[in-house]
């Protein structure tokens, strides 16, 4: 099983439940800060939350998702409290069932269109097209529904960050939450990869 320590913002969202979050959460920052570790606990959460829709798991392909979120995912819950569909997406993880969806080009949103969606799982929501991230939101109708995502530094003018991140009104209404994570917030790393990582163009973090 890999082991891994939260720092303290980490450990605020990735145990704080479901019924305590706003619609949207998004994790953004630096490479290597723990934001996709803090989506498993709160996807073993989400198995259990009660809401109506289709419960989602999205990123650029399914075989990102499943390198980036789902391998760690499994060897935590163990196999027997999960079994996987590679070819249709579709998951049961401890009782609950979820389907996987690519998100690689406009096309994507098609996979989507006509679902009602109670949880959606975003892993690096700013290489989403924007039509596919609309779609989803715009399923997402549920009282109740939540959208948790995570993206590394982008263009200032970059969609997500213009349309939703700058939107102050949406956190002023409760719609959007998020946080910044910086490689600080990861204890798992050592000082000499931070160093070496902060002299790279990947250590963007701001």
């Amino acid at each position: 099983m890999p082991k891994f320590n939260f720092g303290p913002k980490a450990e605020r969202f990735a145990m704080r439940p479901p019924e305590q979050d706003w619609t949207i959460n998004i994790l953004e920052g630096a490479v290597r800060s723990g934001k996709t570790w803090c989506l498993h606990p709160k996807a073993l959460y989400c198995c259990q939350y009660k809401v109506d829709g289709r419960k989602l798991i999205t990123g650029v392909s399914k075989q990102s998702i499943y390198n980036n979120v789902l391998t760690d995912l499994f060897e935590i819950v163990g196999p027997r409290n999960y079994h996987y569909n590679r070819n249709s997406g579709q998951l049961r993880l401890c009782g609950a069932n979820w389907l996987v969806v690519g998100a690689k080009d406009e096309g994507s949103e098609k996979y989507i269109r006509g679902l009602t969606v109670g949880v959606a799982l975003c892993d690096e929501i700013s290489l989403m097209p924007q039509s596919f991230f609309q779609m989803l939101l715009s399923r997402m109708s549920p009282e109740g529904a939540r959208l948790y995502g995570t993206t590394n530094p982008d263009s200032p003018y970059h969609w997500l960050k213009t349309e939703y991140l700058d939107k102050t009104e949406l956190r002023s209404e409760k719609i959007l939450w998020s946080d910044h994570f910086t490689m600080d917030d990861n204890p798992n790393l050592t000082e000499d990869f931070v160093e070496s990582l902060t002299c790279s163009p990947l250590s963007v973090q701001s």
